[in-house]
């Protein structure tokens, strides 16, 4: 139940404050920069997490979606920052508010794929088959690397959360991108 309320409420809760907190900030370099430090401490965080709990089942499990909610909030925070809706401050809340939930396919598309058995070999599509954008440059990357599930290495982890923060990325900006632009033909009307 936990895990539930971390993937959907979490991210969108993250995306208002991140979003408000960039607000603040009123150098453009600085306000896209900070999403990606903020993803990228996430990231070591989890690693650190799944290095000392492992085998806690429960403890890495949230810590990856934590991970995640923090991927989904950051991208919809640069997405945010590239093509601003400007619609005013709670209309833009309540837009940040709601964008993380078009992340809900792609995580059914990370979460619901072929079982891997411990000791398997990932197979050639592995990241593919999970990140439908991203995932077919991390198989060209990882092709000659032998990854088993269950092994030592938290490589594939790690590709699989950078693969997703990239998806998300993709996505948001083309959300933002394509609502500036309805807002501007819209605006454009007379009446």
């Amino acid at each position: 139940m936990i895990e539930i309320v971390i993937l959907l409420l979490l991210p969108s809760c993250l995306s208002v404050i991140i979003c408000y907190g960039l607000d603040l900030v009123s150098s453009r370099m600085l306000k896209l920069s900070a999403p990606f430090v903020l993803f990228a401490l996430s990231l070591i965080l989890w690693t650190v997490t799944i290095r000392n709990f492992g085998d806690m089942g429960i403890i890495a499990v949230s810590a990856w979606f934590i991970t995640i909610a923090i991927a989904v909030s950051c991208a919809v925070a640069i997405g945010m920052n590239i093509f601003p809706p400007g619609l005013g401050k709670k209309r833009d809340a309540v837009i940040a508010f709601i964008s993380p939930f078009i992340s809900i396919p792609f995580l059914f598309m990370m979460f619901i794929t072929p079982e891997m058995v411990i000791g398997q070999a990932y197979p050639d599509y592995f990241f593919s088959k999970r990140l439908p954008l991203s995932g077919w440059i991390i198989d060209a990357l990882t092709a000659s690397y032998e990854f088993t599930a269950g092994g030592e290495s938290i490589l594939p982890g790690i590709l699989l959360n950078i693969g997703f923060f990239i998806e998300m990325i993709i996505v948001m900006v083309l959300l933002f991108w394509v609502l500036k632009t309805v807002m501007r033909v819209y605006d454009d009307i007379p009446t």
